[in-house]
């Protein structure tokens, strides 16, 4: 018992993450909605009553379930994953990064044989648990009290942010290594001597390498920037005046090349493979304001501390024309998601940040403070990413700004635990955070009941006003009960009681997102053993951001089922590739709705669809001039 009093925070970290998991954990259901997708041809199921279509969560099921299981099959046979035979007529798996090849847990779980569902619920609770330990282990680092640490924790592990994204698993399995890159980075700048700062800077470098490793370099390369970015701050601002520059400065340069280094064998071939990329080329003005058109809108900020405001993942707006999407941003801008756009943190930790900023400034604060700030300027879209995308070769062809948003989320989580008063200091005053909780729960219910008719939409005579009273005025109970208990613990901190306020806090954070949020699933993909000569075209039309397609083995589901696909859905693909399947549509191959999904549309040319090793044409419609014989073998 003496050793779980004294480790009583790991522990806490370590167990928060069921809450999200549960139904995953304890029902042995799969992190991903295979609904969704399970509800087109051939499967032909019915969806979860009240779950709506999440163009972002199907990615999980479509792509990261079928690189997991690739990974982990060929660990658990000592092959090294590096093909992909089962899409585009093949495809690199190493070289597109977020297959995570030789990410070691994956290696482990291979090897171990731990069947794919379970690893993947099992992967997801430990990377929960870590970007939760880490955020502890920093906010610890720059002084904050053990229960301000944990609520730090807290704020990240359950956050939005890492809950939205953990069907698309290269997303967490990335972050969960950003505060500890950050605690190592600090306490390289913090060395004395070149001796201290070996340990710092190797640990610096192993944390780093296993962040590329993880698969998501986007990602990756706004942690290594927050990373950076606080180690040169950390140097300026010193914490401990006997810091050596000459030693620090120097380790922390080791510490980049190291996990440059460990991160090499993967890395490498990512590097080489995008050089012919379909997304590759010069940077341009034109494509400057499309990427910049992923950046946050201020509207979007609204659910930073009630995210159910905006819609959550999943949750449905009925109307007599059948369920949408309720999380209804995505009518206001195209191509708005919530995992995207996920920056919420609590009003608890909102009016710690305000109000404990104001009353303690230290100089690691500032340090952690430039990350969020660096997160906010490029989600929001200011002049710094005319510096990224011009300035970083390759940057260019990432996704959306607004993902930089995980800076905010990490660093604001850490600040707000680093504002949890400590005992020796007078209680904060408890009625302006009371009414500053109060404050937010009114303005997050009102500014979008009030505002509804004044967004438009990019959908051609839509309102949205309707879906966005409506789900506002939806998120108003949970949002009070979340409201209450951060009033709660903002009065048992002035009472002194940290250790009951901490558990008022965690509630608090668990009622912003809830217990049901993450999409999981009964039913999953059945492989099924197919023969190798046979490759198949499943013949779809299109991809929607909004309502499910009406497809036929939607991309990427054959590599699920055991079947060779002539089309695909891929983060890298090879422009040849994408040349010969316009070729053979004699059009785009991708959607409208998504550049990396390529299919065969209808008007195909058959003879170099033949010539591609298609032997068999799958389509929930005849095809007009179809006829079987030797030379076109479709059936």
């Amino acid at each position: 018992m003496s050793l779980l009093r004294k480790h009583w925070p790991f522990v806490v970290l370590a167990l928060l993450p069921l809450v999200p998991l549960w139904r995953a954990v304890f029902l042995g259901e799969a992190i991903g909605p295979f609904d969704q997708i399970l509800q087109m041809a051939p499967w032909n199921l019915d969806p979860v009553p009240g779950r709506s279509w999440d163009v972002l969560q199907a990615d999980g099921v479509l792509q990261f379930w079928v690189w997991r299981g690739l990974v982990l099959e060929g660990w658990s046979n000592f092959d090294f994953p590096f093909w992909n035979p089962y899409q585009l007529m093949g495809t690199p798996l190493l070289a597109n990064s977020q297959s995570g090849a030789f990410y070691p847990l994956h290696i482990l779980f291979g090897i171990l044989h731990i069947p794919l569902k379970a690893a993947v619920t099992l992967l997801a609770w430990i990377h929960l648990g870590l970007a939760g330990i880490g955020s502890y282990k920093l906010t610890r680092h720059l002084g904050g009290v053990k229960e301000g640490a944990v609520f730090a924790g807290a704020v990240v592990a359950l956050s939005p942010l890492l809950v939205s994204w953990a069907p698309l698993a290269s997303v967490i399995t990335t972050l969960a290594w950003l505060p500890w890159l950050l605690l190592w980075t600090l306490r390289t700048a913090e060395s004395t001597s070149w001796r201290s700062a070996i340990k710092p800077a190797a640990w610096m470098g192993a944390c780093g390498g296993l962040m590329i490793l993880a698969g998501h370099l986007q990602f990756a390369a706004y942690a290594f920037m927050a990373a950076v970015l606080a180690g040169a701050l950390a140097l300026v601002v010193r914490r401990k005046p006997e810091v050596s520059v000459l030693a620090s400065a120097p380790s922390l340069v080791l510490g980049l090349v190291l996990a440059g280094c460990l991160s090499a064998p993967q890395l490498l071939p990512v590097l080489s493979f995008s050089k012919n990329s379909h997304r590759g080329g010069a940077a341009s003005e034109e494509g400057y304001q499309a990427y910049l058109g992923g950046a946050l809108k201020p509207f979007e900020a609204l659910g930073t501390a009630f995210p159910a405001v905006s819609g959550l993942p999943g949750q449905s707006f009925v109307t007599e024309e059948g369920a949408s999407p309720a999380f209804w941003p995505a009518y206001v801008k195209r191509g708005a998601n919530f995992a995207e756009s996920a920056l919420a943190i609590g009003p608890l930790a909102l009016v710690l940040l305000f109000f404990g900023w104001r009353r303690r400034k230290e100089a690691g604060h500032w340090v952690i403070a430039s990350g969020a700030l660096l997160g906010l300027a490029i989600a929001f879209g200011t002049p710094l990413n005319r510096l990224l995308y011009f300035g970083l070769p390759g940057w260019s062809s990432t996704g959306s700004p607004g993902r930089a948003i995980c800076l905010f989320v990490f660093c604001a989580a850490v600040l707000a635990g680093l504002m949890w008063p400590k005992a020796e200091e007078s209680a904060p005053k408890l009625w302006p955070g009371i009414c500053g909780a109060a404050a937010l729960l009114m303005l997050s219910i009102v500014i979008p009941i009030t505002q509804a008719t004044s967004f438009g939409s990019w959908i051609p005579e839509f309102d949205p006003s309707g879906i966005i009273t409506s789900t506002a005025l939806e998120a108003a109970p949970l949002a009070s009960l979340a409201a209450a208990a951060a009033c709660g613990a903002l009065w048992l901190i002035h009472k002194g009681r940290s250790r009951d306020a901490l558990i008022a806090a965690i509630a608090c954070q668990i009622l912003i997102f809830g217990p049901s949020t993450l999409l999981t699933s009964k039913t999953v993909f059945q492989k099924t053993e197919s023969d190798p000569q046979v490759r198949i075209a499943a013949v779809n039309a299109d991809w929607h951001l909004l309502t499910p397609a009406d497809a036929i083995y939607p991309p990427n589901t054959a590599a699920a089922t055991g079947l060779r696909d002539v089309a695909g859905y891929d983060s890298l693909l090879h422009k040849e590739t994408v040349e010969h399947l316009k070729a053979i549509n004699g059009r785009d191959p991708a959607p409208e709705a998504n550049g990396n999904i390529m299919h065969i549309k209808p008007g195909f040319d058959a003879q170099l669809l033949a010539d591609s090793g298609v032997s068999k044409v799958l389509s929930q419609r005849p095809i007009q001039g179809l006829i079987a014989n030797k030379s076109t073998p479709y059936y």
